[in-house]
């Protein structure tokens, strides 16, 4: 992964656990050198969304979870597809089976890409999340070049 990445990737983490929205924000920062003043994390996924209809045009991929109180992560999804339809979206989930969550993230949007969480951890291997997020701003970035 290239420091352009690490230092211009702008993330929204959804996350209704704290200390997992912490701890991927802790783990970006000192394990990978994002830059911390581009990651935003958000408990309530209410906030997240007034954020995002504010700042989606300098947003590149959100990492939400699927399973969350107030607006379900699939319903959550479908409201950030109407606000910014080039956003990357990464789901995170520890509650459904992870094809189930495919199935239903494929017939509801286009490149959502998934990634399951563990239960007793955050997420078992963090490298690829890390991936999946260096190629989701590739892809966001290469559709705002012009």
């Amino acid at each position: 992964m290239n420091d352009d990445t690490k230092q211009n990737a702008h993330i929204v983490i959804i996350e209704d656990q704290e200390y997992l929205c912490r701890s991927y924000v802790d783990l970006l920062v000192w394990k990978y050198e994002f830059n911390i003043n581009n990651i935003q994390c958000f408990i309530d996924p209410r906030e997240a969304l007034v954020f995002l209809k504010e700042n989606h045009q300098a947003v590149d991929v959100v990492l939400l979870d699927l399973k969350m109180p107030h607006i379900d992560g699939l319903d959550m999804l479908r409201h950030i597809r109407t606000i910014g339809d080039t956003l990357k979206i990464i789901v995170i989930s520890a509650f459904a089976g992870i094809e189930s969550v495919r199935k239903a993230v494929e017939t509801s949007e286009k490149d959502a890409e998934i990634l399951e969480k563990a239960v007793d951890k955050p997420i078992a291997d963090f490298s690829e999340l890390v991936k999946m997020i260096a190629a989701a701003y590739q892809l966001r970035r290469g559709n705002n070049d012009n």
